[in-house]
């Protein structure tokens, strides 16, 4: 009795194309009829390679979304099937994306040149309460006010004022 064993043709990885900073989508010629799936294998730089997916037979894509920014990776293919695995695909040698810019820091409002604080003018002789902050707060803001009929309100900061007449 004769026993036949089928032999896989090798693949031939075809493209490498990025889509996003950390993902890449390969693309193979299918050169067996025969094959159960295909095999996709990533290094990065001159590491090892390891197996990342198995896709199906007559797949001829994948996209590997699990890249880091900025780095090399070389990719291969190879057939399967329950004979064994072809040779393995040339190999196609990338570099992913830096990926997007670093987020602008130091952010403060700059106001315009000719900026007036708000005022807040009291009747002269009124009896004054504060309701902002702390009690200190509020004693340090009547304090200030002492004699003044118009005070500066500060940036950012909300009073409550209650002016009472004698």
């Amino acid at each position: 009795m004769r026993t036949t064993k089928t032999i896989l043709l090798a693949v031939a990885l075809v493209a490498a194309a990025f889509s996003h900073a950390a993902e890449v989508t390969l693309a193979w010629n299918d050169n067996s009829n025969d094959e159960a799936g295909f095999e996709i294998e990533r290094a990065t730089g001159a590491g090892t390679f390891a197996t990342i997916a198995v896709v199906a037979a007559n797949v001829t894509t994948y996209k590997d979304t699990t890249l880091a920014n900025a780095t090399t990776y070389r990719f291969r293919v190879r057939a399967y099937n329950a004979n064994g695995a072809s040779g393995y695909s040339n190999e196609v040698s990338t570099t992913s994306r830096g990926g997007p810019p670093s987020a602008p820091g130091g952010l403060s409002p700059k106001l315009p040149d000719d900026y007036v604080p708000p005022t807040l003018t009291i009747p002269s002789g009124s009896k004054v309460t504060v309701h902002s902050g702390t009690a200190a707060e509020s004693k340090a803001i009547i304090e200030a006010i002492g004699d003044h009929p118009q005070v500066a309100i500060p940036l950012g900061e909300t009073l409550l004022v209650a002016a009472v007449a004698k």
